[in-house]
Order: structure tokens, then sequence, then C-alpha cells
């Protein structure tokens, strides 16, 4: 996505938070990226010149990026376990705003869609993950870093194990285990699984 934007790459206060916490940021110290604060969204595209009338976004102040560094800040917030959501501008378009990184229970979208089961809010995406159980020895990293509760320690398993029907395929699970023993397989490989949006 970021290579593909076409307009400025801008690192920006979470509203979610903001609204959620009454805080900003976490300004904790960033990626080295020269970023004044840690901000945990990045907005994309010429979407950005709109919403410089949106107070809440701007208000901490906004760092703007290049695609390199926004590729290293992606990074950066995953290691730090946020869940990376594409942001939508608007109901009716299909246009791409930006990257949300957040986590649950702050981030709205997320809270719409776990606590209330509006589906419109976040889909999932078109992979599910899977534990390969001769890799897998039971750390529990994975599941510290599942959002929507579809990863437990099962105790008769001495492993961890993912519910399918909770997964969203973020990858946050696969990308923090130290022993690669989550793969994320393609949806349509579980037919059951194909419409689950």
């Amino acid at each position: 996505m970021i290579d593909a934007c076409y307009g400025p790459l801008i690192a920006m206060n979470c509203v979610c938070r903001k609204e959620a916490r009454g805080e900003d940021s976490d300004h904790l110290p960033g990626p080295g990226l020269d970023v004044k604060t840690e901000h945990t969204c990045l907005g994309l595209g010429a979407a950005m010149f709109k919403n410089q009338r949106w107070p809440e976004v701007y208000r901490g102040g906004v760092d703007y990026l290049t695609p390199s560094q926004a590729k290293e800040f992606i990074e950066y917030l995953d290691r730090r376990g946020y869940l990376h959501m594409l942001m939508m501008e608007g109901i009716y378009t299909s246009a791409i705003g930006g990257i949300c990184n957040c986590d649950y229970p702050t981030c709205w979208l997320m809270r719409w869609r776990l606590d209330y089961g509006i589906k419109g809010s976040v889909r999932k995406a078109d992979y599910i993950a899977k534990v390969d159980y001769s890799r897998c020895n039971g750390c529990g990293d994975c599941v510290k870093r599942c959002q929507f509760g579809a990863l437990r320690y099962e105790v008769a398993l001495d492993r961890a194990n993912i519910d399918p029907f909770q997964c969203f395929g973020c990858g946050l699970c696969s990308n923090s285990c130290p022993r690669s023993a989550i793969d994320l397989l393609p949806k349509e490989k579980f037919p059951v699984l194909a419409n689950d949006l």
C-alpha cells in the first residue's frame, strides 16, 4: 500500500486512543525515524489534505515520512503488537485513506466488531492462521499478541491452538513466533470459512 500511494505519507495521532483514553499516543521512544512523538496511525495519499480539518488528528502534530520511513514505521509498530487495518475514506468509497495501527479495546472499529458484531467495521483477511504442532513449543508468545481471542494455550496439547472461526488472519501471531510454528494459509483452503468476512 505504501508503494502504491500517490500522495503524502503522514504519521499522526490515533483518534480512537484520544477518544477512548483521553490521551494522545504513548510518547514512547519512536523507531529512530526522527518522529517527535510516537504516532500510531499512518495517513496515505491526498485524503490527508482533507483531514487537516479534523483537529483531533493534527493537534499533536504530524510527521511526513518517506516511503522507506513509512515501511520502517509499520514494521516498528508490528513488533510492538499493533494490528494493521486499512482505513477507508467514508462508507461508500473504496479509496484507502491510511493504515490504522491499533489494539483492542482502544480501537472503535475492533470494538464494534468484537463487542457488538458489526461486521462492516473490520473485515477478516483472506488468510487463517494454523499452528504446526511439530514446531510449537508452547511458549505462549503468540497468545499474548492475538487481538481477537482466537489463540489459546491448550493444556492437553501443551501447545497453542487457534480457533479458525475467531481468527482474522492478521498475522500478528505468526510474526511473533520465535519457532516459525504458525503459518497463514489461504482461507479458500477451508470451505467452511470461505464466506466468513
